[in-house]
């Protein structure tokens, strides 16, 4: 049987397994058939599901004071963050596990796995004594897989440290192990390490023939992970090789991945929000069986004992956890609206719904692709960063839902509540980030010796709203009022807020406007326009 056939044989079985503790409160065959059946879904990739196990398992573990499935748990937690390249949090939980664990062979995964995070966060010296850590524990278990992929980090950090023939001796030995063992995640990698190599000798035809290769390796395979390493090294040796457009391409796919790891990481955050208040119900049904079952004096001593060891220790375990939760719940709410965020937490899904009098904002940058062409791609993002960030923040602060960006588009909406006053709202904010924008160019151009104009187009009318996907959520809007928002922006001009019809004649008691006339808009015709001028006085 294949690793492909065996993993829904083994979801079968501890799925069972799992059924059958809970039909008779059997706790520590909740814990590690939980635990368990999440490694099995982390094999499919089904992150959300197998965060949700983790955590149960976890809490049912440390209930009974089963240090095994507790630490095991962790690992399974922070395998979670890892995939998701959640690196801080990845390592807490690593962190956590190796405290707890006993097993040799898992120490060797795990202090790899931690390497591998602080290499992430810079942290090269506390990275270099986790490889020699997990380097001991291989040596112990006699694997020669994980020393093989120690020395491909060692050989990686080697290579950012200084240029030496001998590096890419070690690159060409290294990626011939993973190709005789048939493991494409491993070549994968191994040619991302080799063009890094290449740029940092300046060689950027060689280093964009094996960030190529690289991508190609992934591309077939369902995972996500290794995908932002790779596409940045992809855009940076295309960049160097004069290839704008095509780095321009890689980016926006850099970008897109950043938004589906996001939404992988709020659906894990629901069902570790709904994992939580399941486990509350069914400790509540414990408790009542518990009590109902022993009447004599003497047992209800011993239950009551039992009983406040078990609230303090979810009382312990929760405080320890509230912190993580406030997160989880500023996540969602910065991801989704607040609507939304609660039918998914109470009920781990979210239906469609239409919505009236929607204001939809578009915003992007005339001529983006001639002005990345004259920067790297490091700088583009950079750039990119720092007005979203701002534009972001002027969200906040009018109460606005962002609904996404793609590539130097930002798309945001206001009134999915009803509220009366969301076009005059909306339009207040596209001023408010007009301003903002015009107030970073002497900045942007002292330190990047250019600056980006955005220029923005509004329309308001009916769209429908939902959640998408199983495995990541993402929320959006769809309805021909969006198509009307996007050309009104389309034939906006830089530094100017350009509005439908509809929308001029809702608020031209308020302010100031420039009348285009009819222009011709893509796959609409010929339709009026109008320039924001500014509040009446």
């Amino acid at each position: 049987m294949s690793h492909e056939d065996s993993l829904p044989k083994s979801i079968e079985l501890y799925q069972k397994a799992l059924t059958q503790s809970e039909s008779i409160n059997y706790i520590k065959g909740i814990a590690k058939s939980s635990n368990r059946l999440g490694f099995s879904y982390t094999g499919q990739s089904k992150l959300a599901e197998a965060t949700g196990l983790f955590y149960k398992g976890l809490k049912n573990a440390e209930l009974i004071k089963d240090t095994s499935t507790s630490s095991s748990s962790y690992f399974g937690l922070g395998l979670v963050m890892y995939n998701m390249n959640n690196w801080e949090e990845a390592i807490a939980y690593f962190t956590k596990s190796l405290l707890l664990d006993k097993s040799i062979a898992r120490k060797s995964t795990t202090e790899y796995l931690l390497a591998l995070c602080l290499t992430e966060l810079d942290q090269i010296n506390k990275a270099k004594i986790h490889f020699l850590e997990s380097k001991k524990y291989a040596e112990l278990t006699e694997n020669t897989g994980r020393l093989i992929e120690i020395r491909l980090a060692l050989n990686n950090l080697k290579g950012n440290q200084k240029k030496d023939h001998s590096i890419l001796t070690e690159y060409d030995s290294i990626h011939q192990y993973f190709m005789n063992s048939g493991e494409k995640v491993g070549e994968a990698y191994t040619l991302m390490g080799k063009a890094n190599y290449f740029i940092s000798i300046s060689n950027y035809e060689q280093a964009q023939v094996h960030a190529n290769q690289a991508l190609n390796k992934v591309n077939d395979l369902d995972i996500i992970y290794p995908l932002q390493s790779i596409l940045t090294t992809v855009t940076k040796a295309e960049y160097l090789n004069g290839n704008y457009q095509a780095a321009y391409d890689h980016n926006i796919e850099f970008q897109k991945i950043r938004d589906s790891i996001q939404g992988i990481n709020a659906a894990a955050k629901v069902t570790l929000m709904h994992a939580d208040y399941e486990f509350d119900k069914s400790r509540k049904i414990l408790d009542d069986k518990i009590k109902s079952q022993n009447k004599q004096r003497i047992i209800w001593i011993v239950v009551a004992a039992v009983l406040a060891l078990v609230v303090f220790s979810i009382f312990y375990l929760l405080k320890r956890v509230s912190k993580e939760r406030k997160k989880s719940d500023a996540l969602l709410l910065n991801i989704l609206p607040a609507e939304t965020a609660l039918e998914l937490k109470k009920n781990g899904k979210a239906s469609a719904k239409a919505h009236k009098n929607v204001t939809i904002v578009f915003a992007d940058i005339k001529g983006f692709t001639k002005i990345a062409s004259g920067l790297s791609a490091d700088v583009v993002v950079e750039m990119l960063d720092i007005y979203f960030g701002e534009f972001d923040q002027i969200m906040e602060n009018y109460n606005l839902e962002k609904i996404k960006t793609i590539g130097d588009a930002y798309m945001f909406v206001n009134g999915l509540d009803g509220d009366s006053k969301s076009l005059v709202n909306a339009i207040d904010a596209s001023r408010a980030m007009l301003e903002k924008s015009k107030a970073l160019t002497n900045a942007m151009q002292e330190k990047y010796n250019t600056f980006f104009t955005f220029r923005f187009g509004l329309h308001i009318g009916e769209v429908v709203s939902g959640v998408v996907g199983s495995k990541k959520y993402a929320f959006d809007i769809w309805g021909d009022a969006v198509n009307i928002a996007a050309r009104m922006e389309e034939n906006s001009e830089p530094g100017r807020l350009n509005l439908s019809e509809v929308a001029y004649l809702n608020v031209r008691e308020k302010y100031e406007f420039e009348a285009r006339g009819k222009i011709e808009a893509k796959n609409r015709g010929r339709i009026n326009m109008f320039y924001l001028i500014g509040p009446k006085l």
